[in-house]
């Protein structure tokens, strides 16, 4: 068989279904080996772009000292989608390339998060912020049902 990239993610006869049908779609004639570069090509450039993602705008925060025009219940809206998304994703057990940009992109958030409030003079606040992450993101798997339903009610 062909060698595998990534060969903690998936079951060997998972990769064999999965790279036949994708070979299908996509055209590739050749071996497995063609559709697995291009794949760690995508998630090789989604994850570096993901990893410089909010930077632009945490450094411009910090430079101007002023988080002017940025919303904090929009970032938060952002955070819980990513949240659940990945806590979604995590419960399911799904492979780890499938939402590996999601820890990066919540870490950027909570860091501009900071920077607004700290800039706004709200970060008095960050601390519920925090609590209300955490435990919200811990309900979030008591039962089934529940990150279901929040799967389906944020997206």
């Amino acid at each position: 068989g062909t060698p595998s990239l990534f060969p903690f993610f998936f079951s060997r006869g998972e990769k064999k279904r999965e790279g036949a049908r994708h070979r299908a779609a996509f055209g590739f004639s050749g071996s497995g080996m063609e559709l697995e570069a291009v794949l760690m090509l995508a998630n090789s450039s989604t994850l570096i772009v993901c990893m410089v993602l909010k930077f632009p705008q945490i450094v411009t925060v910090i430079a101007a000292k002023n988080a002017w025009g940025l919303s904090v219940r929009s970032l938060v809206l952002e955070l819980v989608g990513f949240l659940v998304f990945l806590t979604y994703q995590t419960y399911y057990e799904y492979p780890l390339a499938t939402y590996l940009e999601y820890p990066i992109l919540i870490a950027q958030d909570a860091i501009l998060l900071m920077c607004i409030l700290f800039f706004n003079g709200n970060i008095g606040t960050a601390l519920p912020y925090a609590i209300l992450f955490i435990v919200g993101w811990r309900l979030l798997t008591i039962h089934r049902l529940i990150i279901d339903l929040a799967m389906v009610s944020i997206f």
